[in-house]
């Protein structure tokens, strides 16, 4: 991908963002028309390289925040874990307003409480010490241990 994509991505549209985690990509744009523009110029590329999108999970997603009147069908996205949302944000001037920000997905909220459920760790009370618990733990936080 990082020939197919990343490389041909910076040399033929190098006027947008992107970030890339294995085969799930995101590409900023300013405009919808420049939106769509890229997504055809995308799928076309892969296309050449014998690749697909995914139907489901490629879309155009309207960053909604303060200040950034409109509407669009999709105004979120999950990426890595995260859901990408409008959410209440403070500025350091001590001012509210709604920003496009992450925080953890339903999904990984619900398979984090899975696996202590697994793990058989009570709510309110746990029969393990602190660094049995993070014993118990660390393979999990670190990403070596899948369940």
């Amino acid at each position: 991908m990082h020939y197919e994509f990343d490389h041909w991505l910076e040399n033929h549209i190098s006027d947008v963002w992107f970030e890339r985690y294995a085969d799930d990509a995101l590409i900023h744009c300013r405009r919808e028309q420049e939106a769509m523009s890229v997504l055809e110029v995308v799928r076309g590329r892969l296309f050449d390289c014998g690749l697909t999108l995914h139907p489901i999970k490629t879309k155009l997603v309207y960053c909604k925040a303060t200040g950034r009147p409109g509407q669009h069908e999709h105004i979120s996205f999950d990426f890595l874990g995260y859901t990408f949302r409008a959410r209440t944000a403070q500025s350091c001037y001590g001012n509210y307003f709604a920003g496009f920000l992450p925080a953890i997905s339903k999904a990984s909220a619900q398979h984090i409480r899975d696996t202590i459920k697994v793990l058989g760790i009570s709510k309110r009370r746990s029969q393990y010490s602190l660094p049995e618990l993070a014993k118990l733990l660390n393979p999990y936080v670190q990403g070596l241990s899948l369940l």
